[in-house]
């Protein structure tokens, strides 16, 4: 009975440590394939002001970023992307915050769209505060009546437009804003 018990025993820990490695694998492609879609958009608007967003390749020269980079004054043409000039072919704004801009560049990995994440949910991105790719992770608090959401995760200037990805790595949103204390 023993030597049952511990072939069982251990018959139980291979089948979890089997499916743990086939897990561990996805999260950490999922991560590395976000990281990918990553970008740093530097934005010089029409008026002169200048600032840091983050986008997410949604096609091949197509980034999805936050429409408030781009300021009210009218569509910049050009801004950079990663350190290097990108023309902008087109600005498609939705009114809510969010901005498909086809650019000039070509980008070698595309984020795949998820479905829209639950209360709960686990999401996390890569944003630039400063700094390049800072990877932040939390979770979905609430929704807002008008149909954003509320996630509990750090997030500073320079991380608006960043994609906000799911636990397998899809894309589920998009960092528009932030709330402080006071």
């Amino acid at each position: 009975m023993t030597k049952l018990l511990t072939w069982r025993e251990g018959f139980g820990l291979c089948v979890k440590l089997s499916v743990l490695l086939a897990v561990i694998p996805t999260i950490c492609n999922a991560q590395a394939a976000a990281k990918l879609t990553a970008h740093r958009l530097g934005i010089t608007q029409v008026d002169g002001k200048a600032g840091i967003c983050s986008a997410t390749a949604a096609g091949a020269r197509l980034l999805l970023t936050a429409s408030h980079c781009f300021g009210d004054s009218g569509d910049p043409k050009t801004m950079m992307v990663d350190g290097k000039p990108a023309g902008i072919l087109a600005i498609e704004r939705d009114g809510a915050d969010h901005a498909l801009v086809r650019v000039s560049i070509r980008f070698g990995y595309v984020a795949k769209v998820g479905n829209t994440p639950i209360q709960g949910a686990s999401v996390y991105f890569y944003g630039n505060p400063g700094l390049n790719d800072i990877f932040r992770r939390g979770y979905v608090a609430g929704k807002y009546p008008d149909g954003g959401y509320v996630v509990d995760i750090n997030v500073n200037f320079g991380d608006s437009g960043a994609g906000m990805f799911g636990a397998t790595g899809e894309l589920v949103g998009v960092v528009s804003g932030f709330v402080t204390n006071g």
